[in-house]
């Protein structure tokens, strides 16, 4: 038995697979301890090993400084600007639109075959609140600060077959220039005619002819 050990270790000796042989060698003169046979290849096995061990040992530093970058070229890349590219914000998944009327202001979100229970709207003093939340599509909403006051008991909503339609009641007949609130947009306020004063009227002259006291200017001439 122990010589099938001998013969598999010197078998892998040939290959150079030294540590294969020795673990063999061990096994073998394990199971015959007089054969000195063993003992020699065994400690043959151990340089070949310690040799493989130093080249490998020796060859790690140089591959390590290989791959060391240079201080400057390190401050170098430190020195770069950043630079992150922004993403575009993503395109809302319905369209929407307003139109007004001295009273009221229309916004239609276009959405279309949206079930009546999967919208929900809500009204602020001045805002809206829209969500739409359809099964096997994009959830939507919309919660713009609208451009003037609202009177939200008063505002109201359809699911139609090809959009949502929302009527939102002016609290002012004012003229909306957009939709959602500015600082930089004038609200142009109503104009009330009651309010002008008679004192800031303009006067315009009369067509109706004047009356001439006569008895007046004859007193005048008898005097001269």
């Amino acid at each position: 038995m122990s010589k099938a050990y001998l013969r598999k270790a010197t078998a892998c000796m040939k290959l150079e697979e030294y540590q294969t042989a020795k673990s063999a060698l061990e096994t073998g003169a394990a199971l015959a301890p007089a054969e000195s046979r063993f003992s020699k290849l065994i400690k043959e096995c151990e340089e070949r090993i310690a040799e493989e061990t130093g080249d490998l040992s020796m060859q790690m530093p140089e591959a390590l400084a290989k791959n060391d970058v240079p201080a400057k070229e390190i401050e170098l890349d430190k020195d770069q600007p950043n630079l992150e590219i922004e993403a575009a914000p993503p395109k809302p998944a319905y369209r929407h639109e307003f139109y007004q009327k001295p009273e009221e202001v229309v916004v239609t979100i276009f959405a279309k075959g949206i079930p009546h229970d999967c919208v929900k709207v809500d009204y602020g003093e001045q805002t809206l609140s829209v969500a739409i939340n359809a099964p096997g599509k994009e959830a939507y909403h919309f919660q713009p600060r609208l451009f003037a006051k609202i009177i939200p008991e008063k505002c109201r909503y359809d699911v139609l077959s090809t959009k949502v339609e929302i009527r939102l009641a002016k609290s002012e007949p004012i003229h909306w220039t957009s939709l959602e609130f500015s600082r930089e947009v004038a609200i142009t306020q109503r104009v009330n005619v009651s309010s002008v004063s008679a004192s800031q009227r303009p006067s315009y002259p009369s067509s109706k002819p004047q009356r001439v006291d006569w008895d007046k200017i004859e007193a005048q001439v008898k005097k001269e």
